[in-house]
């Protein structure tokens, strides 16, 4: 019978249990590696020192072990792969240095250096594995499959100093979805930058008859963690949407985020056949546009309390501090708010209406300087009974074009909201908290808690998100509004979201309170119980 060799990688910390193939092993040798990832930093020229421990466990017999050292690959689906040395991007592999054999007794333990000499090299993050594998005795001729288990140390080596940061989108399509009548869509994102990036953000649908575009966020990984792309690494992000797309013609604007703000913004177009079963459609890009300017807006709300007739000026400062002379572009636009937070417009512009107009529409700002516009706000005579008026004043930047022939931008909206002195106040009402589980069985890993201003006026407010056992411990909690009230709109909705940490067995509560703000607080709570478990579900092994 022939012999082969299989080899086992495993993220815990001691080997997995044995296979039906491991039995037919004459001996059985367990090991454990001690940390699983390992992050240097240093500059070029710098030669840097760490280590790993390499214990023996349920051993008779001293176990010998081979090192290698291979790279890192990220598969388009965002799973993180062993390839050989010089297979990856931003490899490490050839800095490293670490003993490539060694013997341990049995139950012992070794303390294993390894050194990082860092080149030229630009600055960035770059990975490698170390791969520790038992060398197992020469097996009786009887042994039909030999087993080498082996472990995985990740490496992180960053060179400091400043390198490109970017992240864009590739391509998108609109596909089926298997097995249900409904369709996604798959987004192409890229890094073609020199860090490791999260990829968050969302995708604004403009449809052929909705006034307001439909948004679809970038969805996250089971656990509530966004996905990640390595640096030289592409990966296909699935966005499920709540509906099939009607027949015609769509405009997609996709903004993805870096450090919590936009920083690319891809505009497609496709068109959705009026016989759209089990076909993919593929998509047109537009324009792409870095939003790498520095640059802000102040205020960034204004209410007013106005009644018929009343005319009020609101002054709204644009303050350049990037190095570049930006030009701007007002105008007043509807807008909704979203679930988030964040604002939607709509892809008609109004440069003015009935109740608002801009003065001046247009200007350039030089590099460090600061400008000015006005926004008037005119209530009408003939207006009787209104609540509240909102709109906002949509202030778009460009600059010159980048390196590699971007439009370099951004993009603010200042709400203005004209409100009737007999407006009913805001008035908050929260539902119960909503648990998410990733699989049926397990426990939950977010909270998601909706929030509603039936009243007539801005509320403004705090709150907090807390997970507690059922004897009151405290387990996470949640600050919102803490450098910054939050705000919701007359008649809007918002979401506050929880990731809640892995929890042993027990009785828990998730709890929120929201506090409106102003002249009498008014609070407002509610909460929602379960009982985690211990077993991990079979779709999560």
């Amino acid at each position: 019978m022939v012999k082969s060799t299989i080899l086992i990688f495993t993220s815990i910390f001691f080997a997995l249990s044995l296979s039906e193939a491991q039995t037919q092993e004459e001996s059985r040798r367990g090991f454990g590696i001690s940390p699983a990832h390992i992050q240097l930093q240093g500059n070029p020229g710098q030669r840097v020192n760490s280590s790993f421990i390499l214990a023996a466990t349920n051993t008779t017999a001293t176990s010998r072990y081979t090192i290698e050292v291979r790279d890192l690959n990220q598969s388009n689906e965002g799973t993180i792969q062993v390839v050989d040395a010089g297979l990856g991007y931003q490899s490490c592999a050839s800095w490293i240095s670490v003993a490539e054999e060694l013997e341990i007794p049995a139950g012992g333990s070794m303390d294993i250096p390894i050194t990082i000499t860092y080149p030229t090299a630009n600055p960035g993050h770059y990975y490698a594995y170390i791969i520790i594998q038992v060398q197992p005795e020469r097996p009786s001729a009887n042994i039909a499959v030999l087993v080498r288990p082996a472990l995985s140390i990740k490496i992180e080596a960053m060179v400091l100093g400043r390198g490109k940061t970017n992240i864009e989108v590739k391509d998108m399509k609109l596909v089926p979805v298997t097995g249900k009548d409904n369709y996604c869509i798959s987004l192409l994102a890229s890094n073609p930058g020199v860090w490791r990036l999260d990829v968050t953000g969302d995708m604004l649908l403009y449809g052929p008859t909705s006034i307001f575009p439909t948004k679809v966020p970038i969805p996250f990984r089971p656990g509530g963690k966004p996905f990640e792309i390595y640096p030289g690494y592409e990966v296909d992000l699935i966005c499920p949407l709540t509906e099939v797309p009607s027949p015609g013609k769509y405009r997609a604007e996709v903004r993805l985020l870096l450090n919590g703000a936009i920083r690319s913004v891809s505009n497609l177009e496709f068109e959705v056949p009026a016989s759209l079963t089990g076909k993919s459609v593929s998509s047109k890009i537009l324009t792409r546009s870095e939003f790498d300017l520095d640059m802000s807006v102040n205020p960034q709300m204004v209410e007013l309390t106005l009644t018929p007739g009343a005319v009020r000026t609101v002054p709204i400062r644009i303050q350049n501090r990037d190095e570049r002379t930006t030009e701007i572009r007002a105008y007043v636009s509807d807008v909704k708010m979203e679930v988030d937070g964040s604002l939607t417009f709509p892809a008609k512009i109004q440069e003015s209406n009935d109740w608002i107009s801009i003065s001046p529409e247009t200007v350039s700002i030089e590099s460090k300087r600061t400008a000015s516009i006005k926004a008037q706000v005119k209530v009408p005579r003939d207006t009787t009974g209104f609540g509240a008026f909102v709109k906002a004043v949509r202030i778009n930047a460009t600059g010159p074009l980048t390196v590699g022939g971007r439009v370099s931008g951004a993009e603010f909206g200042v709400l203005l909201v004209a409100k009737n002195p007999k407006s009913p106040p805001s008035k908050l009402e929260v539902s119960k908290p909503n648990l998410i589980y990733p699989v049926e069985g397990a426990n939950p890993t977010t909270a998601v808690v909706p929030i509603y201003n039936s009243g007539g006026k801005v509320a403004t407010f705090k709150g907090k998100l807390q997970l507690e056992r059922t004897n009151g411990q405290v387990i996470a909690f949640m600050n919102l509004g803490k450098d910054q009230e939050e705000i919701i709109l007359p008649g809007s909705s918002r979401e506050f979201r929880m990731t809640l940490p892995p929890l042993d067995q027990g009785g828990f509560l998730v709890k929120a309170e929201f506090v409106t703000l102003g002249k009498k607080p008014v609070w407002e709570r509610s909460e929602v119980s379960f009982t985690s478990t211990t077993t991990t579900p079979k779709g999560l092994k």
